[in-house]
């Protein structure tokens, strides 16, 4: 039985211009700097209207922000059991050939929830967006974090917490929020944060982009912190990455993982290394075989940039 594996997991979105590798370890295992306990989770129902010229066509996922005293995570949980299922396939190949042989990896456009994690610091005031490309994990942050709230007097039950409303601007869009000072959190959903309570409900002022509450459980369960092997980078340089990737993603994810993974990282056989002989990239297809169009997004999430 595998305890312990590092397998990759391809997030890819219709087509491959617009694709991005995950490489996701596991969460129990991973490394990270000064590490603190999780005080809990807060699950989010998202949706999310990319295309203006198509307003039914709503993306919804579950999203899930674990927080603790300093750091806090915001990730999709709806990916994550995505990723598991990626995760195995590709576990399995590399089992069925001895740690020998080609990968090949499907582009499948039906692919749920977004790779996008999200890292604050509390004692910085920094966010930082986890990007992954091959067998490498960067922290991808910039300037101008903080968000001047106005605090409200409009009050409104959520669950079993009494919210108060606050009026923001992140990244070009106003949002409004409900935070609850019941729970004496400074967190929220992916870059909302600063305010004197765990930020349970927001949208932006189109409603295009909603946070619902769904749940709430307090646990000591993981642990949070940034990835001690995560390089640091500028949107930019990442970009600059993520363009050379485009160029030849399959050239791009063999050079990057040879020569640097053990066996038992990828499920081999004990004390194996694994020979990465060539990486497929299939572009599938849509549901019911039929050809999937491009993905339009014309409201993006973040209307500026760093």
């Amino acid at each position: 039985m595998l305890k312990k594996f590092i397998v990759l997991s391809l997030a890819i979105l219709p087509f491959i211009s617009k694709a991005q590798i995950a490489l996701f370890s596991n969460d129990k295992n991973e490394k990270l700097k000064d590490p603190e306990p999780s005080i809990g989770i807060v699950y989010y129902d998202f949706s999310y209207v990319s295309d203006t010229t198509k307003p039914e066509n709503v993306s919804n996922q579950t999203m899930a922000l674990s927080f603790g005293k300093d750091y806090s995570k915001f990730y999709s949980s709806t990916f994550k059991t995505e990723d598991s299922l990626i995760k195995a396939d590709l576990t399995r190949q590399i089992t069925e050939q001895n740690g020998l042989g080609n990968i090949n990896l499907s582009a499948r456009s039906s692919i749920k929830g977004t790779p996008d994690v999200f890292l604050i610091d509390l004692k910085s005031e920094k966010i930082f967006e986890v990007k992954r490309i091959g067998m490498k994990s960067y922290l991808v942050s910039g300037d101008n974090n903080t968000i001047n709230w106005d605090i409200q007097d409009s009050t409104k039950k959520i669950g079993d917490y009494t919210c108060q409303k606050a009026v923001g601007l992140s990244k070009g869009r106003n949002y409004i929020v409900w935070f609850s000072t019941d729970l004496p959190y400074s967190y929220g959903p992916r870059r909302l944060f600063g305010l004197p309570g765990l930020i349970l409900e927001a949208y932006d002022e189109t409603n295009r982009i909603v946070y619902h509450f769904k749940s709430l459980e307090m646990t000591t369960s993981g642990q949070l912190g940034l990835p001690e092997n995560g390089i640091p980078a500028t949107a930019k340089e990442y970009k600059d990455l993520e363009k050379a990737f485009k160029a030849d993603p399959s050239g791009f994810l063999k050079s990057s993982m040879q020569g640097s993974v053990s066996g038992a990282s990828f499920g081999a056989p004990a004390g194996g290394n694994v020979q990465i002989k060539s990486i497929t990239i299939n572009k599938g297809d849509g549901p019911n075989g039929k050809k999937s169009s491009p993905k339009i997004i014309n409201f993006p999430i973040d209307l500026t940039e760093d």
